[in-house]
């Protein structure tokens, strides 16, 4: 969460924080990717 928090202070606010799940469930659930 200690950069969730610094990039929030930098002014990303579109940034989400993903606890437990991770990468694998937030591609299944179909949120987009930038690579």
């Amino acid at each position: 969460q200690t950069v969730y928090t610094m990039l929030g202070m930098q002014g990303l606010e579109n940034v989400v924080c993903i606890n437990s799940s991770g990468m694998a469930d937030w591609t299944i659930a179909g949120f987009p990717v930038e690579r």
